[in-house]
């Protein structure tokens, strides 16, 4: 057990430091920035303790927020994506698919995957970006800059994704 917040707070280091000290350099003319670094909250098993969970996306958050002097927004919004992780899954497992009495992400189809990552990106980026900005007057701005942003973050999570593949839980 112990090993494992050992590896896992190691995986947090190295996400988050791929964040401030490449990802962050990376925008789209200075209109939309990828957020790479909540891959490491939507990849944790569910077999985590929640609160443990809840503290990762916390810290994470913070880390990022210190570097981008964005006084918790990045904090929040990493919390309330790994608050809704799981009831995303839930929901996007069918009611037809056997659900493991310990719920998994190797459960998910491609599609599936699909689903849950666009979903998380997507409102992360959009919570940042309203709070950014924190007028509903620029609502059409505020979604080009999430939708540009949410592609470009989905898309460096299926190239990971595709570099790293996710381990299905092999059958006995």
């Amino acid at each position: 057990m112990q090993q494992t917040r050992i590896f896992d707070i190691l995986r947090l280091l190295i996400f988050a430091s791929l964040q401030v000290f490449i990802f962050n350099n990376i925008n789209f003319y200075g209109y939309a920035d990828p957020y790479v670094y909540i891959l490491f909250i939507l990849l944790l098993p569910f077999s985590r303790n929640k609160y443990l969970v809840l503290t990762y996306a916390f810290f994470l958050g913070l880390y990022i927020d210190f570097f981008e002097n964005t006084g918790g927004l990045n904090a929040f919004a990493c919390v309330l994506i790994a608050f809704l992780r799981q009831p995303l899954v839930k929901l996007l497992l069918s009611k037809s698919t056997q659900i493991e009495d310990e719920l998994s992400l190797s459960q998910l189809s491609f599609f599936q995957w699909g689903i849950y990552l666009a979903l998380l990106i997507f409102s992360h980026h959009i919570l940042i970006d309203w709070l950014q900005t924190m007028s509903l007057s620029q609502w059409q701005t505020i979604i080009e800059r999430s939708s540009l942003g949410a592609v470009l973050t989905l898309i460096i999570c299926f190239l990971y994704l595709a570099i790293f593949p996710f381990r299905k839980k092999q059958e006995l």
